[in-house]
């Protein structure tokens, strides 16, 4: 039933547009960022730090949803990545590393929200099997992104990336109310 309707196609859509950035800054985000003027040292910091930015987004935005609602919180994580890939991508030095703080922030607050976002729409008879359903966008975000990435290059996968994130926010809103 579940996958006869639009809304589980949406929510499919937006597991998949909500990771493209993070996928894609953590493969290379090392390589990238000693080109823009810093140490390895302080770049794999940066990338012990993300973990923690990780674990953080997961628990403050399923907070914060609990408050503004799910769909809501979804939003916010798509423009918490839109501006850190519009940031990103110009900028130079500790601003660079923040700003994969923020995308880490994000992924975590996406992987925390999108089950609750489907049991919004769907309930929580069968969760499970549902969320896993959703969750596919995840793996095939993770298989495509580095490919378009080496498809397009790394500078034109950060356009892309934010692409992806502004067509995420756009499907959050194309949601429809909740059904019962």
């Amino acid at each position: 039933e579940v996958i006869k309707t639009k809304t589980y196609y949406k929510l499919l859509l937006i597991q998949t547009f909500s990771i493209p950035a993070f996928v894609l800054i953590s493969s290379i985000f090392v390589s990238f960022g000693e080109g823009k003027g810093l140490s390895s040292e302080v770049l794999v910091a940066g990338v012990s730090i993300a973990s923690l930015f990780q674990v953080a987004g997961r628990f403050i935005i399923s907070a914060i949803s609990d408050r503004i609602s799910s769909k809501n919180s979804m939003a916010l994580v798509f423009v918490i990545t839109i501006i850190s890939i519009v940031i990103l991508t110009f900028s130079e030095g500790y601003v660079y590393v923040v700003c994969f703080w923020l995308l880490s922030f994000a992924y975590g607050g996406s992987a925390a929200t999108i089950p609750s976002l489907t049991t919004d729409y769907f309930g929580v008879k069968n969760a499970g099997v549902i969320v896993s359903l959703v969750l596919i966008g995840m793996g095939v975000s993770s298989i495509c992104t580095p490919l378009v990435a080496k498809a397009v290059g790394e500078n034109t996968s950060f356009i892309v990336a934010g692409i992806a994130a502004v067509v995420g926010i756009l499907l959050v809103f194309s949601l429809p109310k909740k059904q019962k």
